[in-house]
């Protein structure tokens, strides 16, 4: 069983390998599994930016300012 952190370095393999469908998978599975997971957060907030998926954006971007607002 992947851990949320394994999940989310799947992910940014993936968009390396220009594979986005496949890491906006792992990253919603990354959050799903532990919805305070900043880097799988920032992560799933800029894949749906980078797929022009806007709305989808701002819930993942509203819960990393709420978790860590002092980020940046």
């Amino acid at each position: 069983d992947a851990t949320d952190i394994t999940l989310t370095m799947a992910g940014v393999i993936a968009t390396r390998a220009n594979r986005t469908d496949d890491a906006l998978k792992l990253f919603e599975l990354a959050v799903k599994k532990n919805p305070y997971n900043r880097d799988g957060l920032r992560n799933l907030a800029a894949t749906y930016y980078g797929r022009e998926k806007y709305a989808e954006m701002f819930a993942p971007s509203q819960k990393l300012v709420d978790i860590d607002p002092n980020n940046y």
